[in-house]
């Protein structure tokens, strides 16, 4: 989907290096030029809508229809990851739970999602999906068999066909098609965006019996698979502690924001009321998604009962090199998915474990020139969640503190952070500090910015993401 805002744009001052950059490049990723996975989703849809003896001209077949239309959508957009090591390592997971469990359906399609959350989700047609936060932030390769586990145990028990059975008798799935349809377009409106989430969300809604169900088949999955089933109940576990932090500040959380040019201001620490509203701006689709599923505390009760007689099993670790990729992508997938309080807080934590710090800090101060957009643009609901009650007490205090700062406050951070940790070998840093230069009205430092910029990237365009030169 387009940028909700592409440009407001910012300005330069004198540069200077403090330390050597480094930087975790992110990893490689599908896109509009992914004709061949295209044509994959394609054709597992036809094969599902075929093996499930579904008339094509019918609602069903819309509903599958709309399904791929938005996975496909997803793909375009860059927002599955293709990393031959991940996926590999994640479809050897997979391949080790088909050959022990060969009477369970097999998924047509397993993709890594660009996103922070620990999530994993079912699209009913084929597809599964792990989020990358999940892989970053799982504890034993035994947890993510679970989850995946899970997933495969709703697309084999045909939960969406169950739900598309009642679903159809409440809405009209041409409607939905139609404005599935203006995605591409770019012609999607708010009002669109809140059809289809609740249509969406009422189809796929949670229901507790599908997810025992669910939880009882992956358990018997993990246990002929030769993984630890009590590894079940430390990933439920860990679902509901989702938001909470992986690794210590060791200072205050509020030091990264003390600096001598903005004084701290107490007001930026009010509490506010928390929404009793699903912000409709973060997912347009929520099926069978682990993250989202009903009664955590009773599923993890119901799975000790069932595994109270089974003998305790040494977990698999995942490898380090994946763990340690995963985790430093995950500041980039935060901005990807605009969950940008939660992508400041893990930039905050990972740059109290690393030896040089000016990646996490410029990934900050980007952040923040992106939330000085959207409240320019009032839009800062899509940028910042607005329902927080499951937040832990640090997550809050911060999305609190960046709702509170206005505009100039904002960029003017974001400029502090970006001037500090700017890279004038890295064309990206140009574009993100042209931006904050013009949103800050630093003209005349813009202006030797672009003088610069032309002079080391000679044929390359300073505007990526505007129209202005």
């Amino acid at each position: 989907m387009k940028r909700i805002a592409q440009s407001l744009v910012m300005t330069l001052v004198t540069f200077s290096i403090q330390a050597q950059q480094v930087n975790y490049p992110s990893l490689t990723v599908f896109d509009k030029g992914s004709t061949e996975l295209i044509r994959d989703l394609k054709d597992q849809k036809d094969e599902e809508i075929k093996e499930q003896r579904i008339p094509t001209s019918s609602d069903y077949a819309s509903v599958y229809d709309q399904t791929t239309d938005y996975l496909i959508n997803l793909v375009e957009n860059e927002k599955f990851i293709n990393d031959d090591e991940i996926q590999a390592y994640i479809d050897e997971i997979n391949e080790k739970l088909t050959i022990h469990n060969p009477e369970v359906k097999k998924i047509k399609k397993l993709l890594i999602a660009r996103d922070g959350l620990q999530n994993a989700i079912s699209y009913g047609e084929g597809t599964v999906s792990i989020n990358l936060g999940l892989i970053a932030q799982a504890e034993s390769e035994d947890m993510i068999a679970f989850i995946l586990a899970h997933e495969r145990a709703h697309y084999h028990l045909n939960h969406l066909r169950k739900r598309i059975d009642s679903h159809l008798r409440r809405a009209s799935t041409r409607s939905v098609e139609r404005r599935i349809k203006k995605i591409p377009e770019g012609t999607m409106t708010l009002e669109d965006l809140e059809y289809v989430q609740y249509w969406f969300s009422t189809m796929f809604m949670k229901s507790r019996g599908n997810e025992l169900e669910a939880d009882s088949l992956a358990l018997l999955m993990l246990k002929n698979s030769g993984y630890s089933v009590h590894a079940s109940i430390e990933a439920l576990k860990k679902l509901k502690s989702a938001y909470h932090p992986i690794y210590p500040l060791k200072t205050s959380l509020f030091d990264a924001f003390i600096f001598k040019e903005i004084p701290f201001k107490k007001r930026w620490l009010t509490p506010r009321k928390a929404l009793q509203a699903d912000d409709l701006f973060r997912h347009l689709l929520n099926n069978d998604s682990i993250e989202t599923h009903p009664d955590l505390d009773l599923r993890v009760q119901r799975i000790i009962a069932e595994t109270m007689n089974t003998a305790p099993r040494t977990s698999t670790p995942i490898p380090s090199n994946l763990k340690s990729v995963s985790h430093n992508n995950l500041v980039d997938c935060f901005y990807e998915t605009k969950f940008y309080d939660l992508g400041i807080h893990h930039a905050l934590q990972l740059k109290a474990q690393a030896d040089n710090k000016s990646y996490f800090d410029f990934e900050i101060g980007r952040m923040l020139y992106e939330i000085a957009l959207a409240k320019n643009d009032k839009i800062l609901p899509g940028v910042i969640r607005i329902n927080i009650d499951h937040y832990p007490d640090e997550t809050k205090a911060l999305n609190y503190f960046l709702y509170n700062l206005t505009v100039a406050e904002a960029a003017e951070i974001s400029y502090l952070y970006v001037k500090k940790n700017f890279d004038p070998q890295n064309p990206d840093h140009y574009r993100v500090l042209h931006n904050i230069l013009l949103i800050t009205n630093r003209f005349s430092e813009d202006k030797e910015l672009r003088k610069k910029f032309r002079k080391t990237f000679s044929g390359e365009s300073l505007n990526k993401y505007s129209d202005a030169d």
